[in-house]
């Protein structure tokens, strides 16, 4: 009895080292292959359908940014107003969407392309918030955005990496700036990360390459794979390196760019870079005002 005691403990012991190591494969599997599901840090919850739809209305106000993310709930978050030739285009947009309160007006960097409307958003309507980087500049445009934020008391606040908002079910991260001494104004920009249900958009204002590094090396890849890219300094070579794109892996992306622009955006090296990760490309000189709607598990485009 006792030799046939000892011989069932070694099968029991036997099935016991197979059981553990067939959970080690799948744990290095999943770990090499699904990263995202292993990283303790992720703030993804995977595809969950939500109640309602939000829209993300990238709006074509020429060689400039400007996105207008609409939620159920009538609520709104604009991030940055335009040019100042665009800003009665944006107002007829806004108004057209039925724009009255924004929750949070996200002026990334304060060239005249992405702010040259925000003092008239700022006058016009009812804006909550303003989230704007740690710096100044010394123009014109510049002036006139602050001045309508201090005229109209609205609260500002000074993007901080790390930081996340939130507006009903929709809530955003700032994943940049992370220093204060950068010397090019575009590497000021506040970069945003997006998410509704399981459904992610990532915008990056006019980050150039540097920036784009520093935040590969600050967070986990789940912050950053996302459904819809908004390319970096409309398509600029300056922005969108291969390493930040393979971690963004978009679906989708938007350029914003004007017909026969001057800078010669976007750059072919970049339009080859997302068409060879097969990334869909829509762009505002092309198609005009671009609206995406995501429902927490699927994005697709209005046509």
């Amino acid at each position: 009895m006792k030799n046939s005691k000892s011989k069932s403990d070694m099968k029991k012991n036997g099935q016991s080292i197979i059981i553990i190591a067939i959970i080690a494969l799948i744990t290095i599997f999943g770990a090499k292959y699904f990263p995202d599901l292993f990283d303790a840090g992720s703030t993804r919850t995977g595809k969950v359908l939500m109640e309602g739809t939000i829209e993300v209305h990238f709006i074509d106000v020429g060689q400039g940014d400007s996105t207008l993310i609409v939620m159920p709930d009538n609520k709104y978050i604009l991030i940055d107003a335009g040019t100042n030739k665009s800003e009665k285009a944006l107002k007829r947009y806004l108004d057209s969407q039925s724009v009255k309160d924004i929750e949070y007006a996200i002026f990334t960097h304060p060239h005249e392309d992405h702010i040259g409307g925000a003092d008239m958003v700022v006058d016009t309507y009812n804006v909550k918030n303003v989230i704007l980087p740690d710096m100044t500049h010394d123009t014109v445009t510049f002036e006139r955005m602050i001045n309508a934020i201090d005229k109209n008391n609205v609260n500002m606040i000074i993007a901080e990496s790390g930081d996340v908002y939130t507006v009903g079910e929709v809530s955003f991260k700032i994943l940049a700036p992370i220093n204060n001494s950068y010397k090019n104004l575009n590497d000021w920009s506040v970069v945003v990360r997006l998410d509704y249900g399981g459904t992610s958009f990532m915008f990056t204002g006019d980050a150039e390459k540097l920036v784009e590094k520093e935040m590969l090396n600050k967070f986990p890849k789940s912050e950053f794979t996302c459904d819809v890219l908004k390319v970096g300094h409309h398509g600029s070579t300056t922005s969108t390196s291969a390493d930040f794109l393979n971690a963004v892996a978009p679906i989708a992306a938007v350029i914003f760019c004007e017909t026969g622009n001057s800078y010669g955006h976007p750059h072919k090296e970049i339009v080859d870079l997302l068409n060879d990760a097969g990334v869909l490309i829509y762009r505002t000189d092309k198609l005009g005002d671009i609206v995406f709607v995501a429902d927490g598990m699927n994005v697709s485009v209005l046509e």
